[in-house]
């Protein structure tokens, strides 16, 4: 905690922005000042703002078919083998809307993959996970 003992820390958080998974496509987006108290749809506009802000390529800041956040990693967990995503768990992995971040296991070094939930599906089905 900083400073005031009533006040909630920050959390460092990665988002991995997947603009393809049929090209292995995605940038890191790095989070800073993130609150566990947040509701989902908080971060989604902190993305989208951050996103608009930072440097990475204009293809990822006009591509619109972000909608799903799903944990890809938390600190001192296992990584998958999979390098673009994490196909494992997948209800509880997946961000639900209208819910807290701290309830959904987020917390400080956590990554998460932002990506289009149609284009998802077609991955894993194409890599015979289902």
């Amino acid at each position: 905690m900083e400073g005031d003992p009533g006040e909630e820390a920050k959390c460092l958080i990665t988002i991995r922005l997947i603009r393809s998974f049929e090209h292995r496509n995605w940038k890191a987006l790095i989070l800073r000042d993130v609150r566990l108290s947040w509701l989902t749809e908080d971060l989604i506009g902190k993305i989208q703002t951050e996103v608009q802000l930072s440097k990475i390529p204009e293809t990822f800041k006009k591509f619109m078919g972000y909608d799903t956040l799903k944990i890809e990693y938390q600190p001192h967990g296992f990584k998958t083998n999979d390098p673009l995503i994490n196909t494992f768990d997948e209800p509880s992995l997946t961000l639900q809307l209208g819910l807290q971040l701290r309830a959904q296991g987020i917390q400080d070094g956590t990554e998460i993959s932002y990506f289009h939930k149609a284009d998802y599906v077609k991955y894993v089905i194409s890599n015979g996970m289902i």
